[in-house]
């Protein structure tokens, strides 16, 4: 949030409204998702990511007011800027594609695979393998088809 919103101030500063008002929604529009996402996939609470929110423009309004009080920079036109950070993102997007995307698809996969219930096939009617005599152990999770403990034997 703190990169994209002073680079938002960056670019909107001494601009026309015409100028502001998009940067400003696309900017905004951004973090929002990013917060979303961070949300729905289930990486931060909503306390979490209102804190984020919360801590990163008042980091923003710091840095901006720290930039406007001691720094007075050559004018430098917007498009320059917008192009230094479009390049930035689209040198972070392909690290990440190439890089990170592999192991976190598979990830989500094993996760889902987890989550989502898996149909038991219906076994065959196999021979008993219980001991002549035996009866089937009736508080255990087999279903009936454990043979009973024999005195003597240790539970495996």
């Amino acid at each position: 949030m703190v990169t994209y919103g002073f680079l938002a101030f960056l670019i909107c500063l001494r601009q026309p409204w015409r100028v502001r008002v998009p940067v400003l929604a696309f900017t905004t529009v951004a973090v929002a998702a990013i917060g979303l996402s961070r949300l729905y996939l289930g990486m931060h609470w909503l306390s979490d990511v209102a804190a984020g929110f919360a801590l990163g423009l008042a980091w923003i309004t710091l840095l901006g007011t720290a930039y406007i009080t001691l720094h007075v920079p050559a004018r430098l036109p917007a498009w320059q800027i917008g192009a230094v950070a479009a390049a930035t993102v689209m040198v972070a997007a392909g690290y990440l594609a190439a890089f990170r995307l592999p192991d976190r698809i598979e990830q989500y996969r094993r996760a889902g695979a987890l989550s989502a219930p898996v149909p038991a096939p219906a076994a065959p009617a196999l021979p008993s393998s219980r001991p002549a005599g035996a009866t089937p152990a009736t508080d255990r999770s087999c279903d009936g088809r454990c043979p009973a403990l024999r005195s003597g034997s240790p539970p495996r």
